[in-house]
């Protein structure tokens, strides 16, 4: 139908005349606002009314038992329906309510039978990834078990008390920038205690201070002088403009597309080989547990950017409170140490079976089969091989660590709860001093919950696992190189308290290791070997305590999108 302009006009002074006699004020804003503005008044005069009027009974209503728990009145405030909706919408919507409401009740309070062999989601791994997948399903009232076959939980991230002395399985520092840690741990609970906001870098027989200007600016500004032989001063400018870089420029930097290793990116930045054979390669051969600096650029950056953001901590219990802390959320019931999986298959309707060998509470060995919808891997790379019966050359590969402990009488500086470096040690091309230690320090200065009164524990750490040496032989060298260091008025009161040797301190993390993609440090949990079967832990991520939290939480979310739990 074709209209002139004529009727056009016509036709909607009609509609607007129609429209004026149903709405009323429908077309006028003023008068609408006003409109509801007197209707929102009247309600809250009911609501008010309505509130009194209750309260007052609630005041002259006694109550005879103490036993019932008081539950508050439904308050029938009227409700404005909005435009649309009908009697059939508002009772599907109470009705999903109820059924909510009674889940969570339901979920809340019914933990697994120890019994029962079957679950939704058996977890094998009782480190930092299997515990934070284990939390993730519990918080969604999932059903699980998780398997750990050593005597305690927290994998490469536990601490032991020896002769009152507090000792970390390895040397490790809890990064208080860390995202997922501090999302998932009571900071309050782990009473984080500070590292100095630099390093002593040891040089031709005597202590360069390397601080950071921002935090120690009085301690920096010496670094700038000639004299000072760790780096020069146009490399501790370059220091500054990395980490405005990595703060403001690199954001995510573990979400990057890159292909260079640590040693390539310094090089490119134009830092000085004394600054990186003289610090760069302890400092970050201490973190990475590789000097030849190899391993991938985008872990630098991310470093870096931690170090900016946040502070080198201690927990006050040592590093294995993070474990304990998550272990005493879950359900005792669900969670087992001393059971080694020996096998992992896949059944009928996809369903996961696992062949486990675990010790009870007597002592008693048995051989028990548990079966689940799924299974979360949360081991090292070499285990992961062996359950899955494959065999990967990068899973295979891994970095190792030796750590060293002394108690004794007094530390280096009781001041400053500092880290030392050794700075020769990677000194010119053809390579530094044959010695063994590559940093050191002082824990019971850092949190004197490390050591009993009166006393000090000191930390001295190698770069892989000297096997040719037995643990004796290891502490003497190690003692008689830090003598050089200190002094023997400090060394002489040194007693070897443990030696730890962790030959898969790390997964491999080079360039070629982990791929160039921007997923390189988040790969997916899909095992690719069984059905229904998948992989967390920090060979999926980056190797720090933040990439193995988040590899399980991701694991377990993933299981829980892809499960009918």
């Amino acid at each position: 139908m074709i209209l002139c302009a004529d009727q056009s006009v016509l036709l909607f002074v009609h509609f607007w005349e129609k429209k004026e006699e149903k709405v009323g004020t429908f077309f006028d804003p003023s008068r609408r606002k006003i409109q509801r503005k007197t209707e929102r008044k009247k309600e809250r005069k009911i609501h008010r009314e309505m509130v009194f009027s209750l309260l007052s009974r609630a005041a002259t209503t006694t109550t005879t038992t103490t036993t019932q728990k008081w539950r508050s009145p439904s308050f029938p405030f009227p409700r404005t329906k909005k435009k649309g909706w009908n009697d059939a919408n508002t009772e599907n919507t109470g009705r999903r309510r109820r059924r909510r409401s009674r889940g969570i009740v339901q979920s809340s309070s019914t933990p697994n039978n120890p019994d029962d062999e079957t679950t939704s989601v058996i977890i094998v791994g009782g480190g930092l990834a299997g515990l934070a997948a284990a939390t993730r399903l519990q918080k969604d009232n999932i059903p699980y078990v998780l398997l750990e076959s050593s005597d305690g939980f927290g994998g490469r991230a536990r601490t032991d008390v020896v002769n009152g002395y507090t000792l970390d399985r390895g040397f490790a520092i809890y990064l208080s920038s860390y995202e997922e840690c501090n999302r998932i741990f009571d900071l309050d609970d782990l009473d984080l205690r500070r590292f100095y906001a630099g390093a002593d870098v040891r040089f031709e027989n005597r202590f360069y201070r390397v601080a950071d200007p921002f935090r120690h600016t009085a301690d920096a500004l010496p670094s700038l002088l000639p004299e000072h032989k760790i780096g020069s001063p146009l490399d501790k400018v370059l220091v500054g403009l990395v980490r405005l870089q990595t703060v403001f420029l690199r954001v995510k930097p573990l979400q990057r597309e890159s292909e260079k290793t640590i040693e390539e990116r310094l090089s490119e930045f134009g830092f000085s080989d004394e600054m990186v054979d003289r610090f760069f390669r302890p400092f970050l051969g201490g973190i990475f547990f590789n000097p030849e600096l190899t391993t991938d650029s985008r872990l630098f950056d991310f470093v870096m950017r931690s170090l900016a953001l946040g502070e080198n901590c201690l927990p006050a219990k040592g590093i294995g409170a993070m474990a304990e802390q998550l272990v005493g959320k879950l359900d005792e019931n669900s969670v087992h140490k001393n059971a080694k999986v020996e096998e992992i298959k896949n059944v009928e309707d996809g369903a996961v079976e696992v062949r486990v060998n675990m010790v009870n509470k007597e002592g008693q060995k048995t051989t028990t089969t548990k079966r689940g919808k799924k299974c979360i891997l949360a081991v090292e790379g070499p285990e992961c091989d062996r359950l899955l019966g494959t065999k990967d050359k990068q899973r295979e590969k891994g970095v190792g660590t030796t750590c060293v402990y002394f108690s004794c009488d007094k530390p280096y500086d009781a001041k400053n709860p500092m880290l030392y470096l050794d700075g020769e040690k990677y000194k010119g091309s053809k390579g530094g001093k044959k010695t063994l230690v590559n940093n050191c320090c002082f824990p019971s200065v850092v949190s004197p919950t490390y050591a009993p009164n009166g006393k000090h524990l000191c930390s001295a750490s190698i770069i892989g696992v000297p096997s040719e040496l037995s643990d004796e032989q290891i502490g003497e060298r190690v003692k008689s190189e830090l003598s050089e260091w200190f002094g023997e008025s400090i060394t002489s009161s040194f007693e070897l308290l443990k030696v730890y040797r962790i030959p898969f301190a790390q997964p491999v993390q080079t360039p070629s290791a982990k791929g160039g993609s921007k997923n390189a440090f988040e790969q997916t949990c899909e095992s690719g070997a069984m059905k229904n079967v998948y992989l967390a832990g920090d060979h999926r991520d980056a190797a720090t305590f933040d990439g193995a939290l988040m590899s399980g939480r991701r694991c377990a979310e993933y299981a829980k999108s892809n499960g009918m739990f």
